[in-house]
């Protein structure tokens, strides 16, 4: 008979499947990879704006001239309102001298204009004496500079020296000798600007008489220029005090002081086409215009308290277009950033 065997499958015992397990996330690469990107980040945005860039703090500067008088007067009438349109010779108000005052005489006229003088005539000197004093001290140490490089060329003779240091100190030489002829005409500005302060006075004089016509009564102040009345601060019949700012008439024209670092010397110049950027990060567009040789002290708002005061190129910018001129003005004052590549 056949045999029948009724184990032949092998046995098993079933066991309950496991969940899978769920990856667990690797943190500490996060974190590693996040550090990393950070910092490779900032790398090319450092590198990008200090190699790719030549940048230079600016500050929008929109002309204006202030009416004020150097006495209390008190005011018959305004012409003009704000954001008015004015040609050079058109009335803009009409006043008296105040009543407290018992003479009109020109001398009184005169008294801010003598105080003004003194103090600008008080800075001409003081500039002019720091600066020879610098000068004086920037030989000195061209003296001993050049002693030093007397000692030097004998150590090269007796092959004790190389003359790569020689080479250093000629090079400071030059820098020295350099910032000299800087300071030398600055000097010659504030010598010319104080021959020219007396000029001021005399000027200012003939244009108080022309504007008064008259010695009592009613007077007519005539726009010294032309254009737009901004910041009429007094109305009619309002009293207004000695140096009070009456209404300022703002010009047309607007345009950037930047300062550039003495490092970018050589690498920005006249006619380039730079790039603005404004505190709200819009941009625009402007082109240098000119850029003065003498070096100029940086804006207070841009010193660094803990370091020496920085000395840097002025230059003008202008706007490249109206549109961008009507941008400017609205950001009249504001600080900005004046950025030009330096390659393509």
């Amino acid at each position: 008979m056949r045999k029948i065997d009724f184990n032949k499958k092998e046995k098993y015992i079933a066991q309950e499947e496991e969940p899978i397990r769920k990856k667990r996330i690797n943190w500490d690469r996060l974190v590693y990879l996040a550090i990393l990107f950070f910092v490779l980040g900032s790398l090319v945005f450092y590198l990008i704006r200090n190699f790719y860039f030549v940048t230079a703090p600016g500050q929008v500067v929109k002309e204006s001239y202030v009416v004020l008088f150097p006495y209390d007067i008190r005011l018959d009438d305004v012409f003009v309102k704000e954001d008015q349109e004015v040609k050079a010779g058109q009335p803009l108000l009409t006043f008296e001298r105040d009543f407290r005052i018992a003479d009109n005489t020109l001398a009184n006229s005169t008294r801010s204009i003598d105080e003004w003088i003194t103090r600008e005539r008080f800075t001409a000197n003081r500039n002019i004496q720091v600066k020879t004093i610098e000068i004086a001290e920037n030989e000195k140490r061209k003296e001993i500079i050049r002693g030093k490089i007397e000692q030097l060329e004998l150590m090269v003779i007796l092959d004790v020296s190389n003359a790569s240091r020689i080479d250093s100190h000629e090079s400071e030489l030059i820098r020295l000798e350099a910032e000299n002829n800087v300071l030398r005409e600055e000097i010659k500005y504030w010598r010319g600007y104080l021959a020219q302060l007396p000029q001021y006075r005399q000027e200012y004089q003939s244009s108080l008489l022309e504007q008064m016509g008259q010695s009592g009564g009613l007077t007519s102040f005539k726009a010294p220029i032309s254009g737009v009345i901004a910041n009429i601060n007094y109305r009619k019949y309002d009293l207004v005090y000695k140096g009070e700012t009456i209404l300022n008439i703002e010009l047309d024209e607007t345009y950037i002081r930047a300062y550039i670092p003495q490092k970018e010397y050589g690498s920005i110049f006249e006619g380039d086409l730079v790039t603005i950027v404004f505190p709200d990060r819009t941009k625009g567009k402007g082109v240098i215009e000119k850029i003065y040789s003498g070096l100029e002290k940086l804006p207070p708002e841009y010193q660094d308290d803990t370091r020496a005061s920085v000395r840097s190129l002025l230059a003008i910018v202008r706007p490249l277009d109206n549109e961008q001129e009507k941008k400017w003005k609205v950001n009249d004052k504001l600080n900005v950033e004046i950025r030009k590549r330096r390659f393509f």
